[in-house]
């Protein structure tokens, strides 16, 4: 806050008699003096230290639920005005009470003010807060339970024909100010000391374990739980069950409402093992990468829920160890990335979001090129250097909140990663076309006579009409293996990168024509490859002849790659049918699993209308579905 602004208030709040036009003028000036109301951020005015929240919940009958919150804040700034996240909640005014932390100075609320669009509410106060002084802001209110699964919300079951009920919380993105007044940004942690009415014949589920009960009346009991560690308000999480025990995540509790997390007799199908196993490790990942360290604000999100689905991905092939999560993972989450994050229809990972547009980044775009971005990372930096330096971050970072380029600061900040990346290049800048640019690059690749091949890229679209800006270029980490590579038990890694520009480059020591070869080994990079025509008939020969030299992973690549080419009127029909003349013998559900997506792909602005619908009728064929 300026000086002018603060001397402006301070004026006005001591001679003009309170009134709501005052309170509002008041209001709107301190606000317009930080920022735009578009943004609906709070006003950078206090640092949250510690709530001491109080809850009863009736989460039958009338699903109301009252409380009392207790907040310790320090003054970042001189003001007269206090701004708290607040919305569907029922303050009792008369309550409100705000105390310096010694106990000795009450600062009388002598107006306050409702904000419906930003969800606050404003209260003015006198003697003015001041800098660097910590206060104690107390509320009392009540609500309404909601009707969705968003902020306290009340879930139904029924057992032996009686119904039974559960209250439960969900509190991100922006859900945590519907339950109590609060401080309702991401980076601002503070520590929680929960207690939770519940009857006795219930039981309360917090973050932390329960450290005491005590006797309100007869049937309702006060549960006290441990502080929490430094949390974001919406990483809080409580529940009053009637059972014992029971995905959301917090520190300390996961609760999940995936029916596919109950499997009543043990399955046979790897495939509900994967999808079971994956959604337990994905909230699992979050206590570390979500909750220890915390994205800054929603448009960092991929680092939370990107990592959760690249961990729980890996993880998983720990505990089902045949190849196929790997497989998986190229054939669902990065195959249905690149299906659909498409120039110009899609969007950046990484985009600017306003307060009431956080639940929007929160999509399959988010958490799959996460995930995609997370595993090219790993391939280049080397498993060993990937793990060490996502193992610095978090102990870096833990405790406190994190943006894209603090991540990418503390990975890149080794020498035997630097060593992996181009010459002079840091890690922020390879990794800043992947996150601010929509969509992803077209690799092609044209072997010239004397052993050597060109590439190029530019930014993959089904139409070439496409408005593509002209800065659409990436650090590309190209991977090659070749046909005389194949029978290796130890094939060579080749790897170069390729610079951010519309330039060719010339690569060296290529096989012989009559030899394929395949770039984008095990699909690590986010990219589409295409290939000069001889090179897609090497590839459909070894397909023919014996598909089984190549990976599941590479095969469901190549057919991927090239019905997408064909799509976008990049790649000749006979090439395409020369492909998949063999896929009557493949017997990979990897592959299968690409080639039935591929066939009710719907169809996108810019795909070539005639190729895609005779190639997915093809494809129905095939699958005769």
């Amino acid at each position: 806050m300026t000086v002018t602004t603060q001397l402006w208030l301070f004026t006005v709040c001591s001679t003009v008699s309170s009134s709501s036009s005052t309170v509002q003028l008041i209001t709107e000036k301190l606000w317009d003096s930080h920022h735009s109301v578009e943004s609906k951020r709070l006003p950078d005015l206090l640092e949250p230290m510690h709530y001491t929240l109080a809850l009863k919940v009736y989460h039958w009958g009338n699903r109301t639920f009252s409380g009392r919150v207790s907040i310790a804040v320090r003054a970042k700034e001189d003001s007269s005005v206090v701004f708290l996240h607040c919305s569907k909640l029922n303050i009792f005014w008369d309550s409100v009470q705000v105390i310096d932390s010694s106990g000795t100075r009450q600062h009388r609320v002598v107006d306050h003010k409702i904000l419906p669009g930003p969800e606050m509410i404003a209260l003015v106060v006198r003697p003015r807060l001041i800098k660097d002084v910590a206060y104690n802001i107390s509320i009392e209110f009540s609500g309404v339970m909601a009707e969705d699964e968003y902020g306290l919300y009340s879930l139904s079951y029924s057992n032996n024909g009686d119904t039974h009920y559960m209250a439960l919380t969900q509190l991100q993105t922006t859900y945590g100010r519907q339950v109590f007044p609060c401080l309702d940004e991401p980076a601002l942690k503070a520590r929680f000391s929960l207690r939770v009415a519940r009857p006795t014949n219930c039981t309360a589920l917090s973050n932390t374990r329960r450290i005491s009960t005590t006797l309100i009346e007869p049937g309702w009991v006060w549960d006290e739980f441990e502080t929490t560690p430094l949390i974001s308000t919406y990483i809080l999480a409580f529940a009053v069950i009637d059972f014992d025990y029971l995905t959301v995540t917090g520190p300390g509790i996961t609760f999940s409402g995936d029916e596919r997390m109950v499997q009543r007799t043990p399955s046979s199908r790897t495939q509900d093992r994967v999808v079971t196993t994956k959604i337990v490790a994905h909230e699992l990942a979050h206590m570390w990468l979500g909750n220890l360290v915390t994205p800054a604000w929603w448009d960092h999100i991929w680092l939370s829920e990107g990592f959760a689905t690249f961990f729980a991905a890996q993880a998983t092939s720990l505990i089902i160890p045949d190849g196929y999560v790997e497989g998986s993972f190229v054939a669902h989450e990065h195959w249905l990335s690149l299906a659909t994050d498409v120039a110009p229809m899609s969007r950046a990972i990484y985009v600017p979001v306003l307060s009431n547009q956080t639940l929007l980044v929160f999509d399959d775009h988010t958490y799959n090129k996460g995930a995609c971005l997370v595993r090219m990372m790993q391939f280049f930096m080397g498993e060993m250097n990937f793990r060490r330096s996502v193992s610095t971050y978090i102990k870096t970072r833990q405790f406190s909140t994190s943006t894209n380029w603090d991540l990418l600061s503390v990975l890149g900040d080794t020498n035997t990663v630097r060593e992996r990346l181009p010459e002079s290049v840091e890690l922020s800048e390879v990794m800043r076309g992947w996150l601010t640019i929509v969509g992803y690059p077209l690799i092609t690749i044209t072997r010239l006579s004397n052993g050597t091949a060109r590439l190029e890229q530019r930014l993959f679209t089904y139409s070439t009409s496409a408005d593509i800006p002209a800065d659409s270029f990436f650090w590309v980490p190209l991977s090659w293996i070749s046909e005389t590579d194949a029978l290796s038990s130890e094939p060579p890694y080749r790897n170069l990168w390729l610079p951010p520009n519309n330039s060719t480059l010339q690569i060296q020591d290529i096989p012989n024509e009559q030899y394929w070869i395949i770039a984008n080994v095990q699909r690590a990079g986010y990219y589409r490859v295409n290939y000069d025509t001889n090179n897609w008939l090497q590839l459909a020969r070894q397909l023919q002849q014996n598909h089984l030299i190549l990976t599941p992973s590479h095969r469901a690549q190549i057919l991927d790659d090239a019905f997408h080419l064909y799509c976008a009127n990049l790649l000749e029909e006979d090439i395409l049918e020369a492909l998949y003349a063999y896929v009557a013998r493949e017997l990979h559900a990897v592959v299968w699993k690409v080639l039935y997506a591929n066939a009710h792909l719907p169809y996108r602005e810019g795909i070539h209308p005639k190729n895609f619908m005779q190639l997915r009728d093809k494809l129905s064929r095939l699958l005769d579905v």
